[in-house]
């Protein structure tokens, strides 16, 4: 029965296949969806330009050519998003119902998911010279007209690898010459069935023995789920944070030299029990839950995935934690020059001198082209948005090859981007003038500063006057100011009377000047403060060291930061955002 179902299907792709011994076969994945009782092979299909309901669905499948009033209604409960049936969109994903089928008539049916072989890869290059013409190059073609003249600007790019493809003895499409003959592409190409399933996830034609034959995973989401919940699922957030392709319903077919997906010789492996996680770099993480899959087994798999490493733990009833953990001793086995990383913190300081210390959950050097990249990520687990990391220091830590990425309560990834930068307001102090520096942080401080203010001291029944500047102060004695203009015993005399004196001497540096202030008004300060960039309390955060002075402002002000030099952009807009007066 099963047999008799596949060969169905290929009458209705209208595809003819020859068994070419020794070819790979690519599989096209479809659908199962239940309407009222009955199971309904589906094709997952994103809407291109010019595409209208009425044609794609007189197109495809035989329940449009027996009785299409029913195929419409059918399609309209299996796309409840479609609100208007007379109204689809470009790049929208769909539903397009093909045929009735009974229970069980494939394999892994109830999973929801098909894979059925549709053709050899080995006959991809035929399939392509059946819908291409041969062409004379004229005085005054370009290989980028002929391919637009053909598949127009949105598909382009398809075009220029379907050209390179059949044309494998022009090595740079900007260099033709009259005379010359190449099959140029039709655009007729794009309305065959199989067309999609040639190309792979980074939009490459899949060519034999390439790593780059898989089943393409659709993605069953509508256009209005915006949601960035990625569900429980451990797999799932990891395959969002690798931006990996996870595999995980569904029977997947590594099939011998014979055509026939059922011969003996044949394995699959159910991706339910055993998922699959393929990564940018072809690698692929086998999850071979209790050590099921046989050695025999793991040798057909790896005479199709050569890059495949299989681990043992059950990632049903594994933690996030648990799975992070094990894929990155699994990278760190395969490649021992990522096991060199063994930093749990990264440090380093910037041109302004601003010191960083980044101690995230896990840190992995991405594997490109089988090489350790320089580039880190650092990912961290949060228990709510109110711990993300500040987003302009995560934009600054990209200029050093430095990735954030956090999840959020097991669910919703936040990954570094690149902030705009505005003008941050830095108040100028004048550090440089003791005087005016002093006035000025008084004010800040919601300090009355007073300046030439004269006062009269009893001195054995006499009566000195003398000129000072005069800090007021509510819940204490006023401070009085000697600016190295007080001579003699006046100092002294002052002191005697109770009076609080504070003297700047003229070999004060700025930094020296402000901390005495700071003492003299009784307040709160920090030297060169260490910030945390988020407002978690696990060990795994970033301390930002920062040169300056911070001041505690209380309960009735804003706390302030005296820079001793201006610093990176990206970190006054986090001092912004941390409600911090900037004074400079």
């Amino acid at each position: 029965m099963k047999k008799y179902c596949i060969a169905l299907i290929f009458l209705l792709l209208l595809i003819s296949v020859e068994k070419t011994a020794q070819a790979t076969i690519l599989y096209k994945r479809y659908i199962v969806i239940s309407d009222q009782g009955t199971d309904i092979l589906c094709e997952p299909y994103r809407v291109r330009k010019n595409d209208y309901v009425f044609k794609l669905l007189k197109q495809k499948g035989e329940i449009s050519y027996q009785d299409f009033p029913l195929f419409l209604n059918i399609f309209k409960r299996i796309n409840p998003h479609i609100t208007n049936i007379n109204t689809i969109l470009v790049n929208q994903k769909i539903m397009i119902p093909l045929r009735r089928i009974e229970k069980d008539a494939f394999p892994g049916q109830s999973s929801g998911i098909v894979d059925i072989p549709l053709i050899m890869i080995s006959s991809i290059t035929e399939m392509i010279d059946k819908h291409a013409l041969t062409y004379t190059i004229q005085e005054g073609d370009t290989i980028s007209k002929l391919i637009s003249s053909q598949f127009g600007y949105d598909a382009y790019e398809e075009g220029v690898k379907l050209f390179e493809h059949i044309n494998p003895h022009i090595t740079d499409i900007n260099t033709v010459f009259k005379g010359q003959v190449v099959k140029i592409p039709k655009a007729e190409i794009r309305q065959a069935n199989w067309y999609a399933s040639i190309f792979d996830d980074e939009g490459n034609i899949i060519t034999p023995g390439s790593n780059n034959e898989e089943i393409h995973s659709p993605d069953l989401k509508t256009d209005t789920d915006k949601s960035e919940d990625l569900g429980e699922s451990p797999l799932v957030c990891i395959s969002k944070i690798f931006n990996a392709v996870l595999m995980n319903s569904g029977c997947y077919y590594f099939p011998s030299a014979s055509f026939d997906s059922s011969s003996p010789q044949s394995v699959q492996i159910d991706l339910s029990k055993h998922p699959v996680m393929k990564f940018k770099n072809n690698y692929r993480f086998i999850f071979n839950s209790s050590d099921l899959i046989t050695s025999s087994v793991k040798n057909q798999i790896l005479s199709h995935w050569r890059n495949s490493i299989f681990s043992s733990l059950d990632t049903h009833n594994a933690s996030f934690a648990q799975c992070m953990n094990e894929i990155k001793e699994q990278i760190n086995l395969r490649f021992p020059e990522h096991n060199k990383n063994t930093d749990t913190v990264i440090q380093f300081r910037s041109p302004s001198g601003v010191h960083f210390s980044i101690q995230p959950d896990w840190i992995f050097n991405p594997i490109i082209k089988g090489r350790v990249s320089q580039k880190k990520m650092c990912i961290s687990a949060l228990a709510s948005t109110k711990e993300q990391t500040d987003p302009y220091i995560a934009s600054y830590l990209l200029n050093y090859n430095i990735e954030l990425i956090e999840i959020i309560n097991g669910g919703r990834i936040r990954i570094s981007k690149s902030m705009p930068l505005k003008n941050v307001p830095v108040t100028d102090i004048h550090r440089n003038k003791p005087r005016v520096l002093i006035k000025k942080l008084c004010h800040l401080l919601g300090f009355q500063y007073l300046e030439n203010v004269n006062i009269n001291i009893s001195v054995f029944d006499e009566f000195i006057t003398t000129c000072v500047n005069l800090i007021e102060v509510d819940d204490g004695p006023d401070i009085l100011i000697d600016f190295g203009t007080l001579y003699g015993n006046t100092q002294h005399i002052l002191q005697s009377h109770q009076l609080k004196l504070l003297m700047i001497n003229h070999t004060d540096t700025p930094s020296v000047i402000i901390e005495k202030l700071l003492l003299a008004l009784n307040i709160n300060y920090q030297g060169n403060p260490e910030l945390a960039a988020s407002s978690r309390t696990s060990k795994a955060n970033i301390s930002i060291q920062i040169p300056g002075i911070f001041i505690h402002a209380g309960d009735h002000h804003t706390n302030k930061i005296v820079l001793r030099h201006m610093i990176e952009s990206e970190i006054l807009h986090f001092l912004k955002n941390r409600n911090i007066d900037i004074l400079i």
